[in-house]
């Protein structure tokens, strides 16, 4: 039951971004809403995949979130540059980091519903899986 609600909030969260993204299309001041759900949505993946990472489950299931893990440090260490390379004029280097940056993260968020979906939603747990508990 827990993974179907953390399955459908991340979808709704996407959802609701990817409306916002095309009506910023049309209206300019809609993209900075898009981005902004990017971060609870961002948080909540990590902390959803550091919880099925902690879990009993699987190896080879665990290996599946590398590229997750590969996708999201890389989308955060280059936000982190693109803010700390950023001066009051508008540094051109820096918007590129963080255009980049959003763009990863955006993807990542993408490929993690995926996973999600494909992989870990109606995965039976460990215990349902060795039989424990079962008479």
């Amino acid at each position: 039951m827990l993974k179907k609600i953390d399955f459908y909030a991340q979808v709704i969260i996407v959802i609701a971004m990817v409306i916002l993204a095309i009506v910023s299309l049309f209206i300019g001041s809609y993209f900075f809403g898009a981005l902004l759900l990017l971060m609870p949505l961002g948080l909540w993946q990590l902390i959803s995949a550091l919880f099925y990472a902690a879990s009993k489950s699987p190896q080879t299931d665990k290996k599946i979130l590398n590229r997750y893990w590969m996708a999201s440090a890389t989308g955060i260490i280059l936000l982190i540059l693109g803010i700390l390379l950023r001066d009051n004029n508008g540094n051109q280097l820096a918007m590129v980091l963080i255009t980049i940056a959003l763009s990863i993260c955006f993807l990542t968020a993408l490929y993690y519903v995926y996973l999600y979906k494909k992989y870990f939603l109606h995965a039976k747990s460990a215990e349902e899986n060795s039989g424990i508990g079962s008479v």
